[in-house]
């Protein structure tokens, strides 16, 4: 075979042959049978932007979602470039307005909404000379600062934008009187506590300590500023102690029937401040692991009213075993406060209900409940499998139903799985009262850990960092129900689909029991398939394959509006509804494996693997979907053939942030429209043989992809 860079044109049948077999290797690899369960009402886009990632959500009392997102240009952490912002998104994926936040590029940038449906919003920025403040009262940094926003709910005009001092911004809570509590862990410029306000004992380094900040309902005033930390850590052993430090976060504020204050958090101190009536008074410290706590303050912040540790012990102090981090906590109409994290301690204080009394794996979740009044842990249970798991949110739904998502690396978790029983990440309500879980079901990545908020109507919705929010029933089941939409390349779900974009559908009862496979060979791609038809804005798309829990379709070119409407039809059967973005340009590379190893061919037409490295500087073919329309415009569901249609968005691939020379980007000859063949040439040193690369299409970033190169 050639070497020469002519060989990787695009029309040459020696780097075509084999094209077609390879690729419907990668749309087929995700073939696993069938569940029912829980009931997804809707799938809902968050109105995406390049480069956005979800970092938080909340919803209105009408049910609007309301999403706190960051956004990197290139994956910059430039403040001039990155920034936060705040959208108000109704049920039918319209966008009412969107808020832009200077010089944000923290992932933590929590949202709190009040009785009048107004948003706050807090964070830190980078760029504090440019951020819209309307009150400073402190003397504004040049560097950074911490803010808290309030956005009118109706418009998204801002009421108030204060500077709180530096630092990263963890919690924020909003009472009935529209005064502000946020906690936040300080770094640098240090927040002056205020005079009468809970101070912890001085020593040591303050400035990662948790500091507690109450605003006035105006927005004008600090009311108090409290600090609560240790000053020392467990450190081992020699130089390396000399960048051990300490640490306090608050993860979550709560405020009780009495108007105290409650946090639940994270700390690595060994001297927390406790109260003598503490259920842990011993931290489950080591050089690597911290515990949980729990602190009760006064309302107006002068006091520590109760504080005790929560976790597990480390076994060896020279290693991170006993490490526990809460990662969240919420308040039942009892007063109850239910607390949920992660943890990889052997001794958790479990309950005799609990529902899982052993470490599972290597990590697990854990979910426990206080009671103030007793001063009694109520229950308490890991939570995981053989793998490694964790909680990321919790929520109380109106009936009492406790509500936990989180991650999972376990075949197999503490309850049976119902509904759609495949993915990594999970939903599983726990009943309070008989301690029993009720129902668990498993979705896609990208589903979970940015957002668990209750519902209107009996339902709750859960984000991840894609820009997606999936309407969830938590009880019931459904004929058809289709949980998520991947880019058949990409690993997350998404909310947006590109024109010509291959995807993936999942759900539960979707599809055939008996999988059904598109013969390519055989003519053009069918609009149904054993039964199944996906309709977008109810014209049937073209089908590759079909089972009870996964189809694989493609969108069709000719998509004109900013949303779709997707629909399964199963037998005459209709799911429930997918109101999804249409951008530009979705681009990823379809992957051989979990190792993110695309689907490529190297310059002698040689598949890319552990066998057949790229040399430095040749040309590699990668094969890709999502890179949106062309000119003119192929038939849909069709092979390509003759001549080839030009892309309509510009293509970079980038190595290190840096673009390569691209010598084709294309529809893939002989390959089924929506299917992108990318020839570009490798860098001359990488430093590694897994060298990761990202396209960038119209301005629309991939994931990345490895390219093994020697």
């Amino acid at each position: 075979m050639s070497n020469d860079d002519s060989s990787m044109l695009p029309g040459r049948q020696s780097t075509v042959s084999g094209h077609l077999d390879l690729c419907a290797a990668i749309l087929f690899l995700f073939c696993i049978p069938s569940y029912a369960g829980f009931a997804v009402q809707r799938l809902v886009q968050i109105p995406a932007e390049p480069w956005q990632q979800v970092v938080s959500l909340q919803t209105d009392s009408q049910g609007n979602l309301i999403v706190g997102a960051i956004v990197k240009p290139q994956g910059s952490f430039d403040p001039a470039l990155s920034f936060g912002v705040v959208k108000k998104v109704n049920l039918t994926g319209a966008e009412l307005f969107r808020v832009v936040l200077p010089g944000v590029i923290d992932s933590t940038m929590p949202l709190a909404i009040d009785g009048h449906d107004d948003i706050y919003v807090a964070g830190r920025t980078l760029t504090p000379v440019s951020f819209p403040f309307t009150h400073l009262p402190i003397v504004i940094s040049q560097s950074e600062s911490n803010f808290v926003v309030k956005l009118h709910g109706q418009d998204g005009t801002i009421a108030y934008a204060t500077d709180c001092g530096g630092g990263v911004a963890r919690s924020i809570f909003v009472d009935s009187g529209g005064q502000v509590l946020v906690t936040a862990s300080m770094f640098s410029p240090v927040l002056a506590t205020t005079t009468g306000a809970y101070v912890s004992p001085p020593g040591g380094n303050l400035t990662t300590e948790m500091y507690l900040a109450r605003l006035s309902a105006a927005g004008d005033r600090i009311l108090f500023v409290a600090r609560y930390g240790g000053q020392t850590s467990v450190c081992n052993s020699g130089s390396s102690c000399a960048s051990a430090g300490q640490f306090t976060g608050g993860s979550q504020i709560m405020l009780d029937a009495l108007g105290n204050i409650w946090i639940a958090g994270t700390t690595n101190t060994t001297d927390l401040p406790l109260t003598a009536n503490a259920l842990k008074k011993t931290c489950g410290c080591s050089q690597y692991a911290g515990d949980g706590f729990l602190a009760e303050f006064t309302g107006d912040g002068s006091g520590l009213l109760y504080a005790t540790y929560i976790g597990s012990t480390p076994k060896n102090p020279t290693t991170s075993d006993g490490d526990d981090t809460i990662t969240g906590a919420t308040l039942d109409s009892a007063g109850h406060i239910w607390i949920a994290g992660t943890t990889n301690g052997t001794d958790l204080p479990v309950t005799a209900t609990a529902a899982q009394k052993q470490l599972g794996g290597g990590i697990d979740g854990f979910l426990a409940e206080y009671d103030p009044a007793t001063n009694k842990l109520l229950y308490a249970t890991y939570f995981g499998g053989g793998g490694d798991d964790s909680i990321s949110n919790i929520q109380i739904a109106a009936d009492g139903t406790v509500l936990v998502a989180g991650q999972s690396g376990s075949a197999a978790l503490p309850v049976a799985a119902s509904g759609f029983a495949r993915g990594n990440e999970f939903v599983a309500t726990l009943d309070p009262r008989s301690y029993l879980f009720n129902a668990l079901t498993m979705f896609p990545n990208g589903s979970t850990g940015s957002g668990l908020a209750i519902a209107p109507g009996g339902s709750f919705v859960i984000s991840g960092a894609s820009n997606v929010a999936a309407f969830v029933k938590p009880r019931g089941s459904s004929s058809s129900a289709m949980y998520a939409v991947v880019g058949a390349a990409g690993t997350a779900v998404t909310g947006q689909v590109a024109p010509g974009e291959l995807i993936s559908l999942y759900g539960a009862n979707i599809g055939p029991t008996v999988a059904a496979t598109t013969n390519l060979r055989s003519g053009p791609a069918p609009t149904e398939l054993g039964g199944v038809q996906v309709l977008v804005d109810g014209t049937p798309a073209p089908l590759l394959y079909a089972q009870s829990d996964q189809i694989n379709a493609i969108v069709p070119f000719g998509l004109s509006n900013p949303t779709t409407h997707i629909v399964v039809s199963n037998s005459g059967a209709k799911s429930n509804e997918g109101i999804l973005g249409v951008v530009t340009a979705q681009p990823d590379a379809f992957k051989l494996n979990a190792k993110l190893w695309a689907a490529a061919l190297n310059q002698d037409g040689s598949v890319n693997s552990a066998a057949n490295h790229a040399k430095l500087g040749s040309i590699v073919s990668v094969f890709a979907t999502g890179f949106g329309g062309t000119t003119p415009e192929p038939p849909d569901g069709q092979l390509i053939t003759g001549t080839l249609p030009t892309l309509v968005a510009p293509v970079q691939v980038l190595f290190q942030g840096q673009p390569l020379e691209v010598t084709y980007a294309g529809p893939a000859p002989t390959l089924i429209a929506g299917v992108t063949q990318v020839n570009f040439r490798l860098p001359a040193f990488t430093g590694t043989s897994e060298a990761p690369f990202q396209f960038v299409v119209g301005g629309w970033p991939s994931g990345y992809f490895v390219v093994l190169v020697k």
